[in-house]
């Protein structure tokens, strides 16, 4: 993702879209709102749901994630789109409603080729 080398959001995978969609609800009855979702990314094909902790951290839940079978996988690169980041196109919310990424010198970083 385009920005400074930060960490963007931690994901806790959960075993399926109901078990994302009961811990949406746990989350609003601890005043907790969706900042984007409820959704489901083409990079992935999984389901989506953000949130910003008490310490304006991004969280996700996240259910249904592609398991890649390395004898038939093959690489695609997808243009951020908000049809390609969210293919439903329902969920409230988007990229644009996340806390800004703070840089972290501390992180590694690729050598330039």
């Amino acid at each position: 993702m385009p920005g400074p080398p930060a960490l963007n959001h931690v994901a806790y995978d959960v075993p399926s879209v109901d078990a994302m969609m009961r811990g949406v609800a746990k989350l609003r009855r601890a005043e907790r709102d969706v900042v984007w979702g409820p959704g489901r990314h083409t990079a992935g094909d999984n389901t989506f749901s953000y949130f910003i902790s008490p310490g304006e951290f991004v969280v996700e839940y996240t259910s249904e994630l592609v398991e890649v079978d390395d004898e038939t996988w093959v690489a695609t690169v997808h243009k951020p789109s908000l049809e390609i980041m969210d293919q439903w196109g329902y969920g409230v919310g988007g990229p644009k409603e996340m806390p800004a990424p703070i840089p972290d010198a501390l992180l590694w970083r690729a050598p330039a080729l």
